[in-house]
């Protein structure tokens, strides 16, 4: 299991690995692999529109989950009617 999950609307913290700061993506598909020294996990982003990112290593280090209370008052209700549709 890992903090950030599949549908999870997430804002990036930096830009790196094809995204930027400030934007939100969307986690489409998300990768653990098992390894000796522990497990590697990779996130498969879109942007909000749907156009494909890729694959972003150590998301848990550079996106933060958008939840409804860290999102400005104007941008609240958009953000209901985004998640209403997944």
């Amino acid at each position: 299991m890992t903090a950030l999950q599949v549908n999870d609307l997430v804002k990036s913290t930096t830009n790196s690995q094809g995204m930027t700061r400030g934007a939100e993506y969307i986690i489409t598909a998300v990768s653990v692999q098992s390894l000796p020294f522990g497990d590697f996990v990779s996130y498969r982003l879109s942007d909000v529109v749907g156009v494909d990112i890729g694959w972003i290593r150590n998301g848990h280090l550079l996106l933060e989950r958008v939840t409804v209370e860290n999102i400005a008052a104007e941008q609240r209700a958009d953000c209901m009617r985004f998640v209403e549709r997944l």
